[in-house]
């Protein structure tokens, strides 16, 4: 029996999206966001629903493979925090911080929120361009069309991680 490994990159897109619904939830209620570093690393987001697809493309192979899951845009970081806030009607500044800085922020607000809000991983794995791909993109939806047309519904509520999912230690 033939497997395949779909790696996406990051994920954006329906209920489940966790990360960019609630980085647009912090763009939406604060003036400023602190990002770690200069913002110049790369990100491929993928739509949720381009990702169903491709597992099904590669659910008809009878060969194993692993195939990175990315979108068509690739943005620096900083360009894709710009285009979450300009789809939501906002002018957000943008303040690199240092990531040491970045994690007591994000501890902080998770404490707030009661959820994990930003971790050392993340950040080291967004910053060594984890978070894209070399590979030919194999999503079709642009992020920017998406964050224009869903503008008005991005990050109005916080979506908790550790509600939604069950951590098991």
């Amino acid at each position: 029996m033939s497997h395949s490994i779909v790696r996406p990159t990051l994920l954006y897109g329906h209920r489940q999206d966790v990360l960019v619904n609630n980085i647009a939830w912090l763009l939406r209620h604060l003036p400023f966001f602190g990002m770690f570093g200069d913002g110049k690393y790369p990100v491929q987001p993928i739509y949720a629903d381009d990702v169903a697809n491709i597992c099904i493309d590669q659910g008809q192979l009878s060969e194993n493979t692993v195939v990175d899951a990315a979108g068509p845009d690739t943005f620096e970081y900083r360009e894709f925090l710009d285009i979450l806030s300009k789809g939501m009607g906002r002018r957000n500044i943008l303040i690199p911080i240092p990531d040491w800085l970045t994690l007591m922020v994000g501890q902080f607000m998770g404490l707030l929120l009661q959820d994990i809000v930003i971790t050392e991983a993340e950040i080291r794995g967004l910053r060594q361009g984890l978070a894209a791909s070399s590979e030919e993109p194999l999503g079709t939806t642009s992020f920017r069309d998406w964050a224009e047309e869903n503008g008005d519904d991005l990050g109005r509520i916080s979506r908790n991680d550790i509600k939604i999912r069950k951590y098991v230690k």
